[in-house]
């Protein structure tokens, strides 16, 4: 990863919420209008050629951006709406911290409105937050506050970096680990849970999304190939999980499982009509609540 430079992952995936940015309210938008401002040159030409389509006709923008990305536009802005959802009813229920892990180019603290009387802090490799804070920072937040912590999971201490920059472990949090655990080794994720687990006050709630193994199989011809490409991008799969064991995971943390969607049942949820099995990933979003503060 150059230090000039976002992760791969991280651009493609705010290249699939740049694109639904303006999609009718029934093809589930993400209504992220800070996104474009955070990609590439070539991926900001693209986005501003395609955009237009969703007002002359929607159904064959969909199929479009569908084509174009292989299903991953779609499932961005599912993954995006379930956990802008989570996040809006943790607020509600208390929750008056957020932690975004491996935050990438993500746009919530510059989008959400529900964010107002929330502290927020983005915690990612010091590569990608060094590219996106040259482009973010000029704009406004609409958190109370909005803090940077650079991090490499591999490496640093989660917990250490959180309290150093002023998490206050004795309030509620949101939690969001969105599309970062696939690239975690087992023991580097389950110190960042461990972390997490031990900065939670009583009520945090987590979202965690995950990616079975079986998931990979259907995007290729076998584990091999796509090997092959993360390699060849430095972004190598290292934490597949099935959804039994990512359970397990967060239970043993003393985190009570609220919800576990896979791209189907977020699909018939929030944007009826799409057809699941066109989509990319098969990536699931678990929604979990911290109740037990034993270690």
């Amino acid at each position: 990863m150059r230090d000039d430079k976002p992760s791969t992952t991280a651009a493609i995936v705010a290249l699939g919420r740049a694109l639904y940015a303006d999609a009718p309210e029934d093809f589930g938008p993400t209504g992220d209008e800070h996104t474009e401002a955070l990609l590439s040159p070539a991926m900001r030409a693209f986005v501003r050629l395609a955009k237009p389509l969703w007002s002359v006709a929607p159904k064959l923008a969909r199929g479009a951006f569908r084509v174009a990305t292989f299903g991953m536009s779609e499932h961005v802005a599912l993954r995006t709406r379930c956990i802008d959802d989570a996040i809006e009813r943790a607020v509600r229920e208390g929750c008056t911290q957020l932690v975004t892990l491996g935050a990438g180019l993500d746009t919530r603290p510059w989008r959400m409105s529900a964010l107002a009387s929330v502290t927020a802090w983005e915690v990612d490799h010091p590569a990608t937050q060094k590219y996106k804070r040259a482009r973010a920072e000029v704009r406004p937040s609409r958190c109370k506050d909005l803090r940077f912590v650079s991090v490499d999971f591999t490496k640093d201490s989660l917990a250490e970096s959180l309290a150093r920059a002023g998490h206050d472990a004795s309030q509620r949090t949101a939690w969001v680990l969105e599309g970062v655990s696939v690239y975690l080794a087992r023991a580097a994720l389950e110190e960042t849970l461990d972390a997490v687990r031990d900065r939670s006050a009583l009520g945090s709630t987590l979202a965690f999304t995950y990616v079975p193994r079986a998931v990979v199989t259907r995007w290729s011809q076998g584990q091999k190939s796509i090997d092959a490409v993360t390699r060849a991008i430095g972004e190598r799969f290292e934490g597949l999980l099935e959804r039994e064991d990512a359970r397990d995971l967060l239970e043993a943390r003393g985190f009570e499982l609220v919800s576990d969607e896979g791209t189907a049942e977020m699909a018939s949820r929030l944007m009826p009509g799409i057809d699941p099995a066109g989509v990319w990933e098969r990536e699931r979003v678990a929604i979990s609540q911290w109740t037990d503060r034993s270690r």
